[in-house]
């Protein structure tokens, strides 16, 4: 798997070529946008009702871990929360919380939405070449 492609994300992860997701939430943001409301439609509203129970919020540096059992497989979401958008120093902090996550769940194939990060692509990129191995997480479209 490539630091990056051009491939949709949940198609990425319920055919099985990721393990997890990471998606970003807006403190701000209802109905949740981007791979997050995507997510929420292919989960019938899961993530929504997690927001109005407040287990999710979207405060900065939240970081919220979603098993979803689908066909027999535990597939993983991180749920990041950003506040009221994305800055370098949050980049930094939620890629060290992604890094820590997805060690200790065990998880061997990462998937990450480009559309998620906006102008912070690059730096989530060169993170990715920097502490991973080669197909442990990309970039998808």
């Amino acid at each position: 798997m490539e630091p990056q492609r051009d491939a949709d994300p949940t198609s990425e992860l319920f055919e099985g070529r990721v393990q997890g997701l990471v998606a970003t939430v807006r403190l701000d943001e209802r109905p949740l946008q981007g791979l997050a409301g995507t997510l929420d439609w292919h989960l019938q509203g899961v993530l929504s009702r997690a927001i109005k129970k407040g287990f999710l919020t979207g405060t900065s540096g939240e970081c919220v871990y979603v098993p979803v059992a689908h066909h027999g497989k535990t597939l993983h979401l991180l749920l990041m929360g950003v506040g009221g958008g994305i800055s370098d120093g949050l980049v930094r902090e939620a890629t060290q919380t992604i890094q820590k996550n997805i060690r200790s769940l065990g998880i061997a194939k990462l998937g990450l939405s480009r559309k998620d990060w906006g102008s912070s692509e690059k730096e989530v990129r060169d993170w990715i070449k920097k502490n991973f191995k080669e197909g442990e997480v990309c970039l998808l479209n």
